[in-house]
């Protein structure tokens, strides 16, 4: 009987395990006096979705390298399997970076009061106190999980005589991260256009998230920006480890022949070596993947 890859008898186990916990979880519900499972059903299912999840990206890894990757590749993406099993449990913090910067623009709002409601979730409270400061309205309502807010805030941003480029770039991620590409892309353009030579790394940082955004349209109408923008970022910073990334991103989303393809995953994994979340490898891998099978 053929052996089952590593990834899979992983995923078969902590199935499973999974199958079982649903199965507590329903035991619970039923019979609510037994407290103990209640404690302990949530928290177990955090773990073994991680796990899961880490299961099945260790297996797209390996399907892909083994189909269709080149065996210098296949050595790097032997050492990210190995990191894989480590960071399963660590997801959410790759992304810390980035709701940190939009947490930390609410120190620059002047009401303590505005802040601490801010800081519990008020934001509606929040907001209310600072009206008359359309910089400090921003700088709460960015901390919503609102699509409301963030439109009252886009408008309020829209609408000022100096345009901050971190109010749109921080707009911008939050569409993006909820789905929204369109309108990301409006304002992180609306944003760029509004840089001066004064506002230092948000220029760099437009242009890569831009470029970002376009490549995951995959309309070849945007290519073109996309490849210049990302070649900007990267002439800004080429110590960082981000315009690498995206430029992974880019090269891959818009490739025309394998050796593209495969050329991108090389830029990825080096930027998986400086530093870019386990993530953002694994899913330069898994649209590597999807352009070779229609390449071929």
């Amino acid at each position: 009987m053929a052996k089952l890859p590593p990834s899979l008898r992983i995923f078969a186990i902590f199935s499973v395990f999974l199958f079982v916990l649903v199965g507590m979880d329903g035991i619970n519900r039923d019979y609510p006096n037994k407290g103990f499972i209640k404690e302990a059903v949530g928290h177990l299912l955090v773990v073994v979705t991680a796990v899961v999840v880490g299961a099945v990206l260790l297996w797209i890894v390996e399907e892909a390298t083994k189909a269709h990757l080149a065996p210098a590749i296949r050595e790097g993406l032997a050492t990210l399997a190995r990191d894989v099993k480590e960071e399963v449990g660590k997801f959410p913090k790759s992304w810390q970076g980035i709701t940190e910067v939009i947490a930390r623009q609410l120190n620059f709002v002047q009401d303590e009061e505005a802040r601490q409601l801010a800081r519990e979730g008020k934001i509606k409270e929040a907001a209310a106190k600072v009206e008359a400061r359309p910089a400090d309205e921003i700088a709460i309502l960015l901390q919503s999980t609102k699509p409301e807010d963030w439109k009252r805030a886009a408008d309020l941003w829209a609408k000022a005589g100096r345009r901050p480029p971190q109010d749109g770039l921080s707009l911008a991620f939050l569409y993006w991260r909820a789905g929204q590409i369109g309108e990301a892309i409006r304002i992180a353009e609306a944003a760029l256009s509004a840089c001066t030579a004064k506002d230092g790394d948000a220029l760099w940082k437009l242009q890569n998230s831009l470029a970002y955004y376009y490549a995951e349209t995959g309309d070849h109408i945007h290519e073109q920006k996309a490849r210049e923008y990302v070649a900007a970022a990267r002439a800004a910073v080429p110590e960082r480890s981000e315009p690498i990334d995206t430029e992974a991103y880019v090269k891959i989303s818009f490739a025309s022949t394998r050796e593209e393809v495969r050329a991108g995953i090389a830029i990825a994994q080096r930027a998986y070596q400086l530093g870019v979340p386990v993530e953002s490898f694994t899913k330069n891998v898994a649209k590597a993947n999807e352009m070779l099978q229609r390449l071929s």
